[in-house]
């Protein structure tokens, strides 16, 4: 009974229960339903704690899980006590109990698939939110935006007004300048006129004076053959006997004979003879000749002749007497040479000086012995050669008779004179530059001087010294070098370095003063330095002097580089522009002699010590260009010769799968003018042979952008042949013939085979060998080039 009871207040717990949850369940339903009620539409409105509510609930449904569990059962079990009145044994407690947990599982399930669609509920929440919380943003900064934008156009506004106001100022600022510009160049127009007509009169003015300086040698020669002839006069007057009267006129001896001299007594004669003495012809008034034995004259004039000190040379015996000499001089002359001459009394006086030094003097007349000329290349007159040991090098002196000795004296010396401390002072002051190594004879130091010696002989005394007291004395290391000179510092003093070129550029930086003047009589000795010239123009003697003391630092500075020095425009503007420079002072340029190339500083902008000093510096380290001068690129034509300029030179000439004939002309050239026709139809020969160019370039308004020593020609025309594949390069040296180049062409070029089988077609030319035979240039005409970089 009292388990009945029990049963029966269990069951109506589980019926209470089963109020109590249906109650809860209805009140989490509607609070659900209530919350989603109140759920905003507006997400400008969501509730920032949306996630607060959304816990709530799935905390209060956590929490109420296991009543509902409790409730199922007891629901069940109170649905078996109103169908049965008995108590459920074990067996049914298990099915019950397995029935409560698949009701679990089966909650569970539902659990998490509220878990998933509140995960995915919130996910879409939080991304809508973000987007319009960006929209918020964007919203909040265009609005800022459109206040920047506003207070940016109320500041353009202000300055445009500005600007406005500026640019009228400037305007009216540009149209004063352009008055004044207008002004400026009216006054340059006027300015360039004036120069021009300047540099006609200077023309002028040169030309009269070379007039008078020619007329003022001729005055001299005339001066110097009028004491010669009366000196002649006096011995013959002295030698014949009773004379009457003298007179010379020209070179002729008018001598009226007295009583005593047989048929000839009081007879006049009209003695003709040459500078050098010798008797010409010996002519009476009336006219015809006569013996010198006719008026007595054949012993005087035998034993008064004066006898020539100069050897005359020829071509039987020029090779001969050259070989047989260890030391003489040979003059090259012409006898129309006015300049041969001029020299010919110091020549004469030189060699009868020179005879007691045992060396010899000689002349080849070249209009008389053209083969030994023509083989020697001898190009102008007079020329002297120095005849040494059987050799002929050049002559590198002056033509004074004073010089003449000296220099020859000087090469009756040793390379290297050993110098002594008794003789030391006189030694360093007995030349220009002296230059003197201290070290031991047999010494590699002393191998090195000498070999510099051999080359610069003509430039500097050497000596050696191998006494170490006296280096110490003098401040010199030992072994050292130091360069003596009347110049600048007198005394440079080296190491002596271990490169033999280190000592050649310390013995050439010595030869040049460290910032002198640069002008006719010194270029030469600038360009045998070897260094390159940094050339300073000046236009006035306040510029010169600012100059001088602005460019000193800079010129020590490089002064072992680049030798700095001064040069007067208004006297050597021509070389100026053979720089390129435009007629703007001061300038500042570096010309490379050894190259022929030339290197400006800018001229747009007003020249300063830093702006050189930078450019000196680049131009060492190879960083600076250099300037060639150059024509227009020129249109192709349709004609067999192709117009070449600097800015193509390398490009045509250089093609190294191409031969190339060029001409360097001059339009004033009138060897040139001759020679066109022929070379116009040597390229309309050749017009279809691509392996061949034939081509010209005025050598007057172009520069020659190469280095190569080949290409430095001395004058117009010059016609070279560049070869294909290794660009060798050989000098025409022809007759100016059609078959000339021909066979030129056929001798040298790489192509010859196509070359040769075209030649037969040329006109005239079919059956006819093609010979290149050299011909000395005053056989085909030739102008020498203008090579004063310094007007002398």
């Amino acid at each position: 009974m009292a388990d009945i009871e029990e049963c029966v207040n269990r069951r109506d717990e589980l019926l209470t229960s089963k109020l109590w949850l249906n109650e809860l369940k209805s009140q989490y339903i509607k609070q659900v339903k209530e919350c989603a009620k109140d759920l905003p539409t507006d997400f400008e409105k969501f509730p920032s704690s949306i996630h607060t509510y959304i816990d709530h609930y799935s905390n209060s449904y956590a929490q109420n899980r296991d009543a509902i569990i409790a409730y199922r059962a007891r629901e069940i079990f109170a649905e078996r006590l109103a169908g049965a009145a008995f108590i459920p044994n074990d067996s049914e407690l298990k099915k019950l109990e397995a029935s409560v947990a698949e009701e679990e599982r089966l909650l569970e399930q539902v659990q998490l698939r509220l878990n998933e669609k509140v995960h995915v509920a919130n996910e879409k929440i939080d991304t809508e939110y973000e987007g319009y919380q960006n929209a918020v943003d964007l919203s909040r900064e265009n609005e800022e935006l459109i206040n920047e934008i506003s207070e940016l156009e109320a500041e353009l506004e202000s300055l445009n007004k500005t600007l406005e106001e500026k640019e009228r100022r400037e305007k009216d600022v540009v149209e004063q300048q352009s008055r004044e510009l207008q002004s400026t160049h009216n006054d340059l127009v006027r300015e360039t006129a004036m120069r021009d007509d300047m540099d006609r009169e200077r023309g002028r003015l040169e030309d009269r004076l070379k007039r008078l300086q020619s007329d003022e040698e001729k005055r001299r020669m005339n001066v110097v053959d009028s004491q010669e002839q009366q000196k002649l006069a006096k011995r013959w007057i002295r030698s014949i006997g009773p004379v009457v009267s003298a007179k010379i006129e020209n070179s002729t001896l008018l001598l009226t004979l007295g009583e005593g001299v047989g048929e000839m007594s009081g007879r006049r004669l009209l003695v003709e003879f040459n500078t050098l003495g010798n008797v010409v012809s010996v002519k009476t008034d009336d006219g015809p000749s006569v013996a010198l034995v006719a008026c007595g004259l054949a012993a005087t004039a035998s034993g008064d002749k004066v006898e020539s000190a100069v050897k005359v040379l020829n071509n039987s015996n020029f090779e001969q007497w050259t070989a047989s000499q260890n030391l003489a001089l040979v003059e090259f002359y012409a006898p129309w040479c006015g300049y041969c001459q001029a020299m010919a009394p110091g020549y004469e006086n030189a060699a009868r000086e020179l005879k007691s030094d045992s060396i010899s003097l000689a002349k080849v007349d070249c209009m008389a012995e053209k083969t030994v000329c023509d083989d020697l290349d001898i190009k102008g007159y007079p020329t002297l050669k120095v005849v040494k040991d059987g050799k002929l090098t050049n002559y590198n002196g002056t033509r004074q008779e004073s010089s003449i000795v000296n220099y020859m004296r000087k090469h009756n010396k040793p390379l290297i004179q050993q110098v002594v401390w008794r003789e030391f002072d006189k030694f360093v002051q007995s030349d220009h530059m002296v230059v003197v190594g201290f070290f031991d004879e047999k010494s590699r130091e002393a191998d090195v001087l000498k070999r510099i010696a051999q080359e610069a002989f003509d430039d500097y005394t050497f000596g050696y010294v191998n006494d170490r007291t006296l280096a110490g004395k003098q401040g010199i290391s030992y072994p050292g070098l130091a360069v003596f000179k009347d110049f600048d510092t007198r005394k440079d003093i080296y190491e002596f370095a271990s490169d033999e070129n280190t000592v050649r550029s310390y013995i050439r930086s010595s030869s040049v003063p460290v910032l002198g003047e640069l002008n006719a009589q010194t270029f030469s000795t600038y360009v045998r330095s070897g260094i390159p010239i940094g050339l300073l123009f000046y236009s006035t003697d306040e510029m010169r002097k600012s100059l001088e003391s602005e460019y000193l630092d800079v010129a020590i500075k490089y002064k072992k580089s680049v030798s700095l020095a001064l040069v007067d425009a208004r006297i050597y503007h021509k070389h100026a522009k053979n720089l390129n420079l435009q007629p703007a002072w001061p300038a500042f340029a570096i010309q490379e002699p050894t190259k022929h190339f030339k290197y400006l500083l800018s001229q747009y902008k007003r020249m300063k010590v830093g702006d050189v000093d930078e450019f000196v510096g680049n131009f060492i380290d190879g960083k600076v260009e250099p300037n060639f001068k150059s024509q227009p690129i020129p249109k192709p034509n349709d004609s067999g010769v192709v117009d070449v300029v600097a800015k193509t030179f390398n490009d045509v000439v250089f093609d190294k799968s191409k031969d190339v004939l060029i001409e360097f002309y001059a339009p004033w050239c009138i060897y040139c003018k001759r020679m066109a026709e022929t070379y116009k139809e040597l390229g309309e020969f050749f017009k279809d042979n691509a392996s061949l160019v034939i081509a010209k370039m005025d050598g007057t308004e172009n520069d020659i952008p190469s280095a190569d020593p080949s290409l430095q020609f001395p004058g117009y025309p010059t016609i070279v042949l560049v070869r294909a594949g290794d660009n060798a390069i050989f000098q025409y040296n022809g007759n100016r013939s059609l078959k000339s180049f021909i066979a030129f062409i056929k001798k040298h070029a790489v192509n010859s085979e196509s070359h040769t089988e075209a030649a037969v077609t040329v006109e005239g030319a079919q059956g006819d060998e093609h010979i290149y035979i050299e011909a000395p240039k005053h056989a085909v005409g030739y102008t020498p080039k203008d090579t004063r970089h310094i007007e002398l």
